[in-house]
């Protein structure tokens, strides 16, 4: 990857929203640790996945977990799951956060272990898994990715270990494509064509699809936006320092059919080329949007 290209990727990290600036750190591992990861299902649609991390140095790291701005979850593994296929995303969704009231650390012996685990429900059908755990070892940031794992719902799983300090993927969402959350989808609308150093704007829309009103409360907060060229160069944003819901009182309902639309200015990309962004949320799924910038 070019310095202009990184550079122009990483400025998405600034996101100016009139509730704050978003800001995050692209880490590369340093700390000696190692990740394998693992997909198997457990019984119906309940599929246990697993990020072992591995020390390998001679002395013992203490591996903390960032939580959100809220300063309430602490999220290990973090997971992204596509279907085979369509290549549509199906997680991150609704399922139920880890949440902790203090920052989550584990300590790893010198070339010890530890194995992280959370629970997914989907529906039957094939997915690919992808796994990493980000946070700090010994307080200097890292990120660790897994290789991708392939999962039969209802079959099989197959599994997948190895060690990687780069971001690794299999496919991607399709474009402007909405994922639909519990009563909610959000959509995400960019400009077709953006001038290179010129900032341009995402419209995020979330829209009430029950039949009944519902309050909105956090269903708008990103809590993760990764940036890829169509050249396969991406950035991935996790944690983000600030939310759009935080302009929602928590008490803001949109009734039935009712929409919501945030504004979201995007930084100037210097770099020419077709850039996927990608919006996950807490509760309201994901949204993707493609921008040319020339």
């Amino acid at each position: 990857m070019t310095k202009s290209v990184f550079r122009s990727l990483l400025a998405l990290a600034s996101l100016s929203l009139s509730v704050g600036t978003l800001a995050q750190s692209n880490q590369a591992n340093t700390s000696g640790l190692t990740i394998s990861s693992t997909a198997a299902t457990v019984t119906g649609g309940k599929v246990n996945v697993s990020a072992t991390v591995r020390n390998t140095t001679s002395t013992s790291q203490t591996l903390s977990l960032g939580r959100n701005n809220f300063q309430e979850c602490a999220f290990a593994p973090h997971v992204r799951v596509l279907r085979v296929g369509t290549r549509d995303v199906v997680y991150p969704r609704a399922e139920p956060r880890i949440c902790t009231q203090e920052l989550r650390a584990e300590t790893l012996a010198a070339n010890g272990e530890f194995k992280f685990e959370r629970d997914l429900n989907l529906e039957p059908g094939e997915y690919v898994v992808e796994v990493w755990v980000k946070g700090f070892a010994n307080d200097a940031p890292v990120f660790l990715s897994g290789q991708p794992v392939r999962v039969n719902v209802g079959g099989s799983a197959s599994t997948a270990s190895g060690s990687t300090t780069s971001s690794t993927t299999t496919s991607t969402p399709a474009a402007n494509t909405p994922s639909v959350a519990r009563n909610f989808t959000l959509t995400a609308r960019a400009p077709s064509v953006a001038t290179a150093g010129r900032s341009f704007n995402v419209v995020l829309t979330l829209t009430n699809k029950s039949a009944s009103a519902q309050r909105v409360g956090t269903k708008l907060c990103p809590v993760g936006i990764e940036a890829r060229s169509a050249s396969g160069e991406q950035l991935d944003l996790q944690n983000i320092a600030a939310t759009l819901c935080v302009a929602d009182a928590p008490t803001t309902t949109l009734q039935a059919g009712q929409s919501r639309l945030y504004s979201v200015s995007v930084p100037a990309i210097e770099a020419a080329a077709t850039y996927t962004l990608t919006f996950t949320t807490y509760d309201a799924g994901t949204a993707t949007a493609t921008v040319d910038v020339r």
